[in-house]
This record gives structure tokens, sequence and C-alpha cells, in this order.
């Protein structure tokens, strides 16, 4: 299935127009859960995005939300044919995390490498990993049924789709 996307790809020899274009971006992660936002290109080759979060499931019984900002490094120059690209990327997400057991506010600094590739000449699609610290702003021991304080530091990752807008 990959050798196929590759092979008919729109892009393959030709430059990618979606590099400097404002994108909408959608995905999932371990931080993120499900997210929104947009991809906005700095300089030639750099972006910075904001995108919102949630975890739709378990509503009734636990309420989690967040929020990140980060900046896309190139790692490499990229030439003619950006089909992959790869980026260092610094971030802070701030979360919170409501259940009956807890209630966190916290802010995670890190930073992520992430891979794009080029689906055709203006859909992206992205893997991040890496780690984040994350620092306490406000935890609530509500019970002692549960022990839930995050740890200090985690990993993070995602896979997100990027569209032009």
């Amino acid at each position: 299935m990959f050798l196929v996307l590759l092979l008919t790809n729109d892009s393959f020899g030709q430059k990618n127009d979606s590099l400097n274009t404002v994108k909408i971006i959608a995905g999932v992660g371990n931080y993120e859960y499900l997210y929104a936002g947009l991809n906005i290109p700095i300089l030639k080759t750099s972006y910075t995005e904001f995108a919102i979060g949630i975890k739709p499931w378990n509503f009734s019984s636990e309420f989690y939300a967040m929020m990140y900002f980060d900046v896309g490094l190139p790692l490499f120059e990229t030439g003619k044919h950006h089909l992959l690209r790869a980026y260092l990327q610094p971030k802070a997400v701030t979360w919170y995390f409501n259940n009956e057991y807890n209630r966190f506010v916290f802010i995670a600094l890190g930073g992520e490498i992430r891979l794009t590739y080029s689906l055709n000449r203006k859909i992206d699609l992205s893997a991040s990993a890496g780690a984040l610290y994350n620092l306490e702003l406000h935890y609530e021991r509500k019970t002692y049924e549960e022990v839930g304080y995050p740890k200090e530091l985690q990993p993070s990752f995602s896979v997100q789709l990027a569209f032009p807008l």
C-alpha cells in the first residue's frame, strides 16, 4: 500500500506547494487526544502551530482538554523534491484533567522530532515523537481512592493530517 501511494503521488518530482501555505491540521496523540488547529509557515521552511484538543470518550466520568504551541525547525536542507521532511519541534502544552479522584492543570515543555510526508501536492501526513516534562500549575486530590499524579517526564507522540486553508 505504501509503495503504491509513493508511486502515484502527485508531487513526485514536483515542488511541494504546501510549504508556504497556512494549513488546517487535525490529528490524534497521547497528549493531544483528538485535536485541530492551524499550521502557519514562518520564513521559508519553518512553521508554527496552534491547536486545541479534547478526550471525547468518558465524558460522563472525566474531562480532558489541552492546547499547544510549537515551532518546526527543519533538520535538513530540503531540495526540490520535498516528499519527506524532518523537523525539530520545541513544544509547549497546557492541559487540564478532571475526574472524580483528581483535578490537574499542567504545562508540559519539551521537544519532538516530526517526519512529514506529502501525500499529494497539498495534503501532508506527519508523525511526531519526543518527550515532554510536566510542570504543575494546580493539583487537587478529591479522594484517596486513586493515585493519579502524572509523571514529570513522559513520552509524546502524534499523527496528523494538514490541509491548505
